[in-house]
């Protein structure tokens, strides 16, 4: 990157016109953006000589690799980080429901996210903020989020988390849910065309169902597959009606193949509805 940025420094290098010097200038807007959220101050105010470059570093966001926002941060401050960063892991810690944590928890969606954690949220706060339409917002703002469940988030905002993974209309990949109860994960299942009863997985689609079985019998998790898309359930929501819950659309046929290894994984017959 710093080659890159050194190759801004006059016009006549930009234009590629020297030998030895990249021409940064061919590349595509977006791909230069990308390339600017990397670069430090230093590097980014150097390209601003040209004019092109100029409008194109002010227009770009910064890189930050890993962020903590926390109560004690202000909703002006959640807001510029926003508004001209891109982040890499961020990190939510959030407790008490006042004004201030509610303009800061409605903020999150503003953000250009790849990996997003609610990392330690107060209930009254998840409860009220984390509905189905504020979970449909945030799957368009990062690629990999990480919560804790609470019943303000039904079947149906599940279900259209679902259909947004599936069909890549948004960014959102993969969905981690801590403590989903055990209702609104087997209605989801249903929503989809899938029952489980009596030990036995019923549906007439085009599923493959797989199982981590102990020596003892007992299973470990679930992972239901329906094309490159991924469904996981723990034990502890068939057993014990509480647990967890993934969606996960796997990227290339190698991670799909990993996740029905064979040597971990025992396949289980689906029957029809």
């Amino acid at each position: 990157l710093s080659k890159l940025s050194s190759s801004v420094g006059m016009d006549r290098e930009i234009g590629g016109r020297n030998r030895g010097y990249f021409n940064i200038l061919g590349l595509p807007t977006e791909l230069i953006k990308h390339i600017f959220s990397f670069l430090d101050m230093k590097d980014r105010l150097r390209a601003r000589v040209n004019k092109r470059l100029d409008g194109i570093e002010l227009d770009s966001k910064y890189h930050v690799d890993y962020l903590k926002i926390h109560h004690h941060h202000s909703p002006d401050f959640v807001r510029r980080i926003a508004q001209n960063a891109s982040i890499g892991s961020l990190y939510i810690y959030l407790s008490g429901l006042n004004e201030s944590n509610r303009e800061i928890f409605n903020l999150i969606k503003e953000f250009d996210i790849d990996k997003l954690e609610f990392a330690r949220i107060g209930y009254e706060i998840l409860k009220e903020m984390m509905v189905d339409s504020f979970l449909s917002d945030l799957t368009r703002s990062c690629k990999s989020m990480h919560m804790w469940a609470c019943r303000s988030v039904t079947s149906d905002g599940l279900y259209q988390v679902y259909k947004t993974i599936k069909d890549r209309s948004a960014k959102l990949r993969i969905l981690f849910v801590n403590d989903i109860i055990d209702e609104p994960a087997f209605a989801f299942l249903k929503h989809i065309g899938i029952t489980f009863r009596d030990g036995t997985f019923y549906s007439n689609r085009n599923i493959e169902v797989y199982q981590r079985i102990m020596d003892n019998g007992s299973v470990v998790f679930t992972r239901i597959f329906e094309g490159y898309l991924e469904i996981f359930l723990d034990h502890f929501v068939f057993m014990y009606g509480w647990g967890n819950f993934k969606l996960i659309l796997h990227e290339t046929r190698e991670s799909l193949e990993e996740a029905k290894n064979p040597e971990y994984f025992d396949r289980v017959e689906v029957s029809p509805e």
